[in-house]
């Protein structure tokens, strides 16, 4: 229901995330973003609210204006919540997803070369494992190779389906 906690997502949290801000991703920016983060998901902040809070812990710490922290929020709530959306996949025993973006101006080259493909849940699963243990080792190349970060998203829209990393 409404207003309940996103307990996947919030298991995500726990278990470690790669965050950064501006070019920095060191212990302090990862400790303000797990709990800015954790307050989003267990208090059903909206992504402005998350935005306004991401701007206000890291004042100082980057120049970026109000559309940085917009798509900063965006990005790291949707990443978080969509690794938690793998566990209830799998707990529902979906065999395949269709991506679904939503299209509009803000939607990043990386979000549209994925949209429309059909993806096996088990592939989802292997990446979300990869990437959380190439973070908790803070393998940061590892988890580049397994989770494609924006400036390398033009590349996805040669990719096949099949051939995704």
């Amino acid at each position: 229901g409404f207003m309940r906690p996103d307990l996947d997502a919030l298991d995500v949290i726990a278990e470690g995330n790669l965050y950064w801000v501006g070019n920095s991703w060191n212990s302090h920016v990862q400790d303000k973003m797990t709990r800015a983060l954790d307050d989003y998901f267990r208090a059903g902040m909206t992504r402005e609210q998350l935005a306004q809070r991401l701007a206000e812990d890291f004042a100082g710490a980057s120049p970026m204006g109000t559309g940085y922290w917009e798509m900063l929020a965006d990005h790291t709530a949707t990443k978080t919540r969509e690794m938690g959306r793998v566990t209830g996949y799998e707990r529902a025993a979906v065999e395949y997803v269709q991506v679904r973006a939503h299209l509009d101006e803000h939607t990043t080259q990386q979000c549209r070369s994925m949209h429309g493909r059909v993806i096996p849940v088990s592939k989802l699963s292997q990446q979300r494992d990869d990437y959380l243990a190439a973070i908790k080792t803070r393998d940061l190349v590892s988890a580049k190779e397994v989770w494609v970060m924006h400036r390398d998203a033009s590349a996805l829209a040669g990719i096949k389906t099949g051939d995704l990393p």
